[in-house]
């Protein structure tokens, strides 16, 4: 073997023409370096980059490549090989722990220098495994075998690898001289942001510069060549504006002007600088679009690099997608980036695929989990992408659906992302709430700051929700519930009407007690059917109502936000304030009615899920104050929204002080935007269904096969999947994946079905 060191091997090239360490190193020191500057800590990056991979210079890591070849981990955990686990890659001895030593060496633990050292003792030591508690840290680096480890390999590095004449400095946000006790805490959480998106450069350089070594030479479809497929961020404004000027030419109705003036503020809105704004637009009022247009015109005034739209539901990321594709993609072709879990096939392209992994494109689409998850979490795959915030537009839609429970630690994110990292914020909806620092009650509000600029004109708001009021809204005259058959009766009696209810059980017993009534004449929607089961309902539904025929529609809330469905009558269970707003706006939504439309409002003999019953008693007791509570009012939402937020724990999982704490593996833990307890069931619906859950069972795993059966699972709770298996209605497939084998228990109007009576199962 040569008497170079090698970071990575190649499965049929000689062991001379592999991945030379030093090359790695400097290369994914450049990469780094780069990410970083844009927020000013190139330098820091740049070291990180630089020491990774140490630990490769020992001679047992050297031999154990030459004996893996190309089985030797390419992208994989820095982590043993588990006793049983053949067949599974190869893993060498421990290579990032020596670079942590080294900073540590370099900068001491404690002086000027501390912060910067530690930064980088976090995001070396992590860059496989993952970040880990500063006390975990601390072990690790306490070890005398690791430092054992760490000596015997120094005299193998080069020493201007080993002793580059860079001094980092601190960016000018992280200084934390003469900091008071009561700002040390915040001053501690900016610090665990700063490590984030240190580790997010890391990672990205090292898989960046380890991906092009072993696809060099490869021609055609690389993984590099791919990376290389997207129009820069200027191309879309004036795509976006020939789109828009087609509509220039529609009728002028109260609804049309009323959007045009939308875009007008949007459009010179954008113009202004960096930060953080509102867009406060009825339902209906054309915000994606207008959104859209702010996003790419302010970007290219502020040098800005990409666009990530991060929506709370999928049916709305589906919607909003189709929209964009719709946009540009006879221009521009593949225009965007859906990164979530339920991309279908032929959206799921290589190009996508990489991009999703790091957000390096113009335009991304994804959802308020995956942002948010990436941001609090703690994997390698997880925050690669987060330094690619930095300098980008963030449009946050339906913002009032944010969890309540996380929202001082997501609040917090987002503004280091504004303030430090050259990010600018959206947030779109028809119920805003006042996100900004104050005294709330008795207690201060810790929020955006300063205080959002709305891009409405407040001498504007009140007529512009005015021209949007469709609706005549009947609240209960009783507090008395009305049960599902008198519901049903109700419901039966109309031709075009939506009803939304608080749980999936519910919308199965209503839609039975309509069917009882009018046998094969209404349509069920809810999350228990797969992803794919009901974009097919939806698109029912809009050629049903397109075409003027009878459709009664039973959902869940899954339909109230951003859902562009519209039916002159809608009936909805009391919930909170914005729910009741976001339902409303499935009502005469586009105004075409010579009349209001109707949304009734009822008492249903069912509660909401425990989250949401409070949100439905502000709503009383806003109604007690105000009988008949106008869902137009911007400042009846600010209202809701303080109460909701004065009487709620804002960080009810101790994120916080976790974050101050750098406990970065707690906080992955406990930030959870969906509960954990829900497990995923495969459905074959349809032919493409069964063939997907055909394809792992006589397959075998692999990425291509989870990701075909991603648009048909179904989340549920243990308990009920227990059930299923009781009965003898899924197998598991693989590890984790269940998927349904009873055809009994998928029902195709209702989707899964978990009721069914056992003596139905005797054949």
């Amino acid at each position: 073997m040569s008497c170079h060191a090698y970071a990575h091997s190649k499965e049929g090239v000689p062991a001379e023409h592999w991945h030379r360490l030093e090359d790695h190193l400097r290369d994914t020191a450049r990469r780094a370096g780069e990410f970083a500057s844009v927020w000013g800590a190139g330098e820091i990056a740049f070291l990180a980059g630089l020491w990774h991979d140490l630990g490769k210079y020992a001679l047992d890591w050297q031999t154990f490549l030459v004996g893996a070849g190309s089985e030797a981990p390419i992208l994989g955990e820095d982590t043993p090989q588990s006793a049983g686990e053949s067949g599974k890659r190869k893993r060498g001895p421990d290579h990032s722990t020596a670079g942590a030593l080294h900073a540590l060496r370099r900068f001491g633990e404690d002086g000027p220098a501390a912060f910067p050292g530690q930064a980088l003792r976090f995001t070396i030591a992590a860059h496989h495994a993952g970040l880990d508690d500063r006390q975990g840290l601390k072990t690790r680096l306490d070890n005398p075998e690791k430092a054992l480890r760490y000596e015997n390999v120094l005299s193998r590095i080069p020493p201007e690898i080993l002793n580059p004449p860079v001094e980092p400095g601190l960016p000018p946000f992280l200084r934390l001289r003469n900091v008071t006790n009561s700002d040390k805490e915040r001053a501690l959480r900016r610090f665990e942001a700063f490590v984030r998106m240190i580790f997010s450069a890391l990672v990205d350089a090292d898989y960046l510069d380890t991906e092009a070594f072993v696809e060099s030479g490869g021609g055609g479809e690389t993984r590099p060549a791919q990376r290389r497929t997207w129009h820069h961020l200027t191309d879309y404004e004036p795509v976006l504006e020939g789109y828009l000027h087609r509509f220039d030419a529609a009728g002028s109705t109260p609804v049309n002007d009323a959007r045009r003036r939308v875009l007008e503020w949007c459009l010179s809105a954008a113009l202004g600088p960096r930060g953080a704004y509102t867009l406060t637009v009825p339902t209906g009022g054309g915000k994606t679009l207008s959104s859209l247009a702010f996003a790419l015109r302010h970007a290219g005034a502020n040098r800005q690099e990409r666009v990530v739209v991060a929506l709370p539901f999928l049916s709305i990321l589906d919607q909003t997608a189709d929209v964009y594709r719709k946009v540009f993609g006879e221009a521009l072709g593949p225009s965007l980036v859906e990164h979530h879990s339920n991309v279908t096939p032929f959206r799921d392209t290589m190009a996508n695929r990489l991009a999703s992994e790091n957000w390096d494109a113009p335009l991304i689409v994804t959802t308020q989990v995956q942002l948010f998850e990436s941001l609090f979490s703690n994997r390698p795959r997880h925050c690669r992408k987060l330094h690619n915030l930095a300098n980008s537009v963030i449009v946050l839609d339906e913002v009032q659906t944010l969890p309540v429970e996380l929202l001082a630690p997501i609040l917090d994110q987002l503004q280091e992302l504004q303030e430090n990292y050259g990010a600018t914020l959206l947030l779109t909806t028809a119920t805003q709430p006042a996100l900004h620092s104050r005294l709330l009650g008795n207690s201060r509000f810790e929020g955006l700051d300063p205080k959002l600029v709305e891009i409405v004109p407040a001498t504007e708001s009140d007529s512009l929700f005015e021209s949007f009021r469709r609706v005549e809204v009947e609240w209960p005259n009783n507090p008395d519930p009305l049960d599902w058959s008198a519901l049903a009766n109700e419901i039966v009696a109309i031709s075009q009407v939506l009803a939304i209810v608080h749980r999936r059980q519910d919308a199965q017993d209503l839609w039975r007690a309509c069917e009882a009534l009018a046998p094969g004449e209404q349509i069920h929607l809810s999350a228990l059917m797969c992803p794919t089961h009901r974009r097919e309902t939806l698109a029912r539904i809009r050629g049903l109502l397109a075409n003027g025929e009878p459709c009664r529609v039973i959902s869940t809330q899954l339909v109230e936000a951003g859902v562009d469905i519209d039916f002159p009558t809608v009936y909805r269970a009391m919930a909170g304030l914005e729910s009741l707003v976001q339902s409303a706006g499935r009502c005469n939504r586009e105004g075409r009615l010579p009349h209001p439309g109707r949304f009734v409002v009822f008492n249903p003999v069912s509660e909401p899920p425990s989250l949401l019953r409070l949100h439905r008693d502000i709503t009383r007791v806003l109604l007690k104050s105000e009988p008949s509570l106008d869902l137009t009012q911007p400042a009846n939402f600010r209202r809701y929204f303080d109460q909701l937020y004065a009487t709620r724990n804002l960080d009810s999982r101790a994120i916080q002080p976790l974050r101050a704490s750098l406990r970065f593996a707690e906080v992955a833990s406990k930030f959870r935007m969906i509960d954990d307890a829900g497990e995923t069931v495969f459905v074959p619906y349809g032919p493409v269904g069964r063939r997907a859950i055909q394809d792992l069972r006589y397959g075998g795993p692999s990425a291509a096969a989870f990701r075909a059966l991603q648009p048909f699972g179904v989340s549920l709770f243990p308990n009920a999947l227990f059930n299923l298996r009781t009965q003898g209605a899924v197998e598991l497939l693989h590890d984790s994946i269940w998927a349904l084998t009873s055809d009994r228990n998928y029902d195709p109007k209702l989707g899964l079905v978990l009721d069914i009576d056992p003596a139905d199962l005797v054949i």
